[in-house]
């Protein structure tokens, strides 16, 4: 579970940096020289960059939100779980028994 969580957060950063490397790589003025033809600023590629960045963003904002509300939910029932059997007694752990 932890090596799929480490992965899942590699892919998605890297799927997150790639394609701004590739566009800003592709700016004139980075590889190319003034004196080559086919070589020209696309236009659209600051904006493109920026609503990459947004979507980007807000998809890996909704997956974090969705995620922890997921861990919380755990949690909750964990602990709900505990306080029921504490109740009854037997969530003590041993070494609180045995001090009795």
């Amino acid at each position: 579970s932890r090596a799929a969580d480490v992965v899942a957060r590699v892919g998605c950063g890297a799927a997150a940096v790639a394609p701004i490397v590739f566009l800003v790589s592709g700016l004139q003025g980075r590889n190319c020289r003034s004196y080559e033809s086919g070589c020209a600023y696309i236009s659209g590629t600051g904006p493109a960059v920026l609503v990459y960045v947004a979507v980007t963003g807000g998809l890996g904002w909704l997956f974090y939100r969705r995620r922890r509300a997921v861990l919380d939910e755990r949690r909750a029932r964990e602990r709900d779980r505990l306080r029921k059997l504490r109740k009854k007694g037997k969530g003590k752990s041993r070494r609180a028994a045995a001090g009795r």
